[in-house]
């Protein structure tokens, strides 16, 4: 299996479980879900995204560790966003 696959598993595992955890409380769940939405669309960056998430899931510690599920590794320069097209002299904007 590869590793976009395991991603893909884990992400889904994880997605089914904040389901049923938060099935009387549907407002939470689609908050999640509006959350990815705006990070996958860039309108929240990911710093963004993890508060928000944060502050959905407060009481569930085991729930924010496992949104680490979302984000691809560090190391994985491959989704990394393009470079900076401003050159270092630029000032500051």
């Amino acid at each position: 299996m590869s590793t976009d696959e395991t991603r893909l598993g884990n992400a889904l595992t994880y997605m089914n479980h904040v389901k049923r955890l938060f099935g009387d409380q549907p407002d939470v769940f689609n908050q999640f879900l509006d959350a990815l939405n705006e990070y996958q669309s860039q309108t929240l960056d990911k710093p963004g995204v993890i508060d928000r998430v944060a502050a959905l899931f407060k009481d569930h510690p085991d729930l924010i560790m496992g949104f680490q599920t979302f984000f691809p590794n560090e190391d994985d320069m491959s989704d990394a966003p393009p470079p900076s097209t401003s050159s270092p002299t630029s000032p500051p904007v």
